[in-house]
Parts: C-alpha cells; sequence; structure tokens
C-alpha cells in the first residue's frame, strides 16, 4: 500500500492558508499606513488575484512537460519568500507593484500543483482528503485571529515579520515533500463539444467561478479591513469578523471525526 506523507502535506496546507490569513486581511491597512490611497492599494492588492488568472496554467503546463511537480514548488516557495523579504525596504509604489506581482506570479504556482500531489497521494483513497486539507483551514484560523491579536499590541511594522514566518514554514515543508508517481491517464480524451453534450460543460466554467470568487475576496480584504479598522480602531475586530469566513466549511470538515483519531493509515 503507498504510504501517504501525511504531516508533509498537512504542514505545507497549514503554512500556505497561514500566510493568506496573514496577508490577505492586514496587508492593505501596511499600505495605508504608508500613506497609499484607495486606488493604489486596490491595484496593488489585486496583483495576487490577477496573476491566478494565468500564473497556474503556465506552471501546470511547465510541470507536464518536465514530469516533476515538487521541484517547481520548492522554486514558488523560495521566491515567494526572498521578494516578501523586500518589503522590508522598498517604499515607492512602482517598487511594491513590481514586488507583488512577482510574488503572485510564483505563489499562484505552489497550491495548484501540491493539490494534485495529494490527489496523487491519495490515489488509493481520495476520501481522505478532508484529513490533510483541514489543517489550511487550522493554520487560516489561528492566524487571522492571532495577527489581530499581536497587532493590537505592536506596531503595523511587525505584520512583515508575520507574513515572513509562513512563507518559510512552506518552504521547509516543501524541501520536505516527496515527489508522487503520476496517475495513468487515458490518451484519447473526447473533445470539448462530446463533453458539452453529456452534460458536462460546468468543467469550463469551473475557471470562471474561481475567478469570481478570488475577485471578490480581494474587494473584500480591502474595502472590509479598512473601514472595520478605522471604525473599531483595532485590529482584533478585524480578526474578529475575518476569522467567521472559514468556520463554516471549517465545521463541516470537522465532522470528518477520523481527522482527530489515530492516523494509522498515514505515516511521517
Amino acid at each position: 500500500m503507498h504510504r501517504i506523507p501525511y504531516w508533509r502535506l498537512s504542514g505545507f496546507y497549514f503554512f500556505y492558508f497561514a500566510f493568506i490569513g496573514v496577508f490577505l486581511p492586514y496587508f492593505g491597512l501596511y499600505l495605508q499606513s504608508l500613506s497609499f490611497s484607495a486606488l493604489d492599494i486596490s491595484i496593488l492588492m489585486s496583483q495576487m488575484q490577477l496573476m491566478r488568472l494565468f500564473g497556474p496554467y503556465l506552471w501546470g503546463a511547465l510541470a507536464d512537460r518536465i514530469g516533476k511537480r515538487v521541484p517547481i514548488v520548492r522554486l514558488a516557495c523560495l521566491m515567494a519568500l526572498l521578494v516578501s523579504t523586500s518589503f522590508f525596504l522598498i517604499r515607492s509604489f512602482e517598487a511594491f507593484l513590481v514586488a507583488m506581482a512577482v510574488l503572485a506570479f510564483f505563489w499562484s504556482a505552489s497550491l495548484p500543483l501540491v493539490e494534485t500531489l495529494t490527489f496523487e497521494h491519495l490515489r488509493e483513497g481520495p476520501e481522505r482528503y478532508s484529513r490533510i486539507r483541514i489543517w489550511g483551514s487550522i493554520g487560516f484560523i489561528a492566524t487571522v485571529m492571532g495577527a489581530g491579536a499581536l497587532l493590537d499590541l505592536l506596531e503595523i511594522t511587525s505584520l512583515l515579520w508575520m507574513i515572513v514566518i509562513p512563507l518559510v514554514g512552506t518552504m521547509a515543508y516543501a524541501m520536505a515533500m516527496p515527489e508522487a508517481e503520476p496517475g495513468l491517464h487515458p490518451a484519447d480524451h473526447p473533445p470539448c463539444g462530446i463533453s458539452c453534450a453529456k452534460g458536462e460543460s460546468w468543467r469550463f466554467f469551473r475557471p470562471v467561478s474561481r475567478c469570481r470568487q478570488h475577485t471578490g475576496r480581494c474587494m473584500f480584504s480591502f474595502r472590509f479591513s479598512c473601514p472595520t479598522m478605522a471604525t473599531a480602531n483595532r485590529q482584533s475586530a478585524v480578526c474578529g469578523h475575518w476569522g467567521c469566513w472559514p468556520k463554516l466549511p471549517f465545521s463541516s470538515i470537522c465532522r470528518v471525526c477520523s481527522a482527530f483519531i489515530p492516523f494509522a493509515p498515514f505515516s511521517c
């Protein structure tokens, strides 16, 4: 039976979404502290979603060409970590625009490839995916709540360290992540027209749905965090509202009771 690297995959999900839990709600507030206008902040924050429109397709095509995914994930995590350190030095809008675009382009590569790796490792039991993916929700909730509480006590510049730490974690787990043998795929896929005729046209609308989801999340991150901060004058008010976002799917996943009992089928 194939040995599943449970903790290495779970750790990556934890730190990946921990980064999102720190970056998405609070980085707009850091940019606001640098006296950027609302338009400037919206342009900068939109880079994370803009690159996801085409970045994953380019990285996926490269992974298919070279036949390996883990090296690309490691490169993406390394570049994201290096670019994030530039936030300590830059102050101009142009520099932030370049840094955000580069960060978003490389960051968009990691999650789709790790999802593919996860399902390839879980080929014999894909129902176990929830036990691994649940750690992403845990990481998001922990950091979005914890970062808000810490920012009530610390300067907003300490946010940069809170951004770097999860990226270090993703890099560490990416280095420990094993490659999975690619699954066998049939060579004769049906044409698009046949798929649509069979009622499978929903596959073609999933990218559009993802685009709408991430666009809404980007607008929410700026148009919600900044007014909340202005009204309540507390970072913990922002974290309290943002912490509610994943709790519904989190509670649903928690119904998989076996996620918290001995992991006999898994190995580290």
